[in-house]
C-alpha cells in the first residue's frame, strides 16, 4: 500500500510518477494508493494516476485507491478516470458505482 498525502497537483505529478515508477519496479500484484490524506487532485495528478494505471494494465495488473474522500472521487469519477481504477471505501469494500 502507498500513502500519498497533500494535494495531487501540477507540482507533485513528477514526483509522484517517479516514486509510483519506481514501485512498479518491484511490484507483481496491484498497486494500492490510500488516498486518505489526499485533499485535492488536479488535472495533473489525474493524468499521473491515469498513466500509471495504463502501465500496470499492461501488466494486467491494477490501480486501486482506497480512502479517497468525496471531493477527490467526484474528481476521478467525473473525469472518467474512475472507469480505469479500482476504487474502495476505508473499509477496503468496493465503493457502489
Amino acid at each position: 500500500v502507498v500513502v500519498l498525502a497533500g494535494g495531487l497537483s501540477a507540482g507533485a505529478a513528477p514526483t509522484l510518477k517517479n516514486r509510483l515508477g519506481e514501485v512498479l519496479v518491484t511490484s507483481r500484484g496491484p498497486m494500492i494508493l490510500d488516498l486518505g490524506t489526499v485533499d485535492y487532485v488536479g488535472s495533473a495528478g489525474l493524468g499521473a494516476l491515469l498513466e500509471i494505471a495504463r502501465v500496470l494494465a499492461l501488466r494486467s495488473q491494477r490501480l486501486i485507491i482506497t480512502n479517497a474522500n468525496t471531493e477527490v472521487m467526484a474528481m476521478i469519477e467525473l473525469t472518467g478516470v474512475g472507469q480505469l481504477i479500482d476504487a474502495m471505501g476505508s473499509s477496503h469494500e468496493p465503493v457502489s458505482q
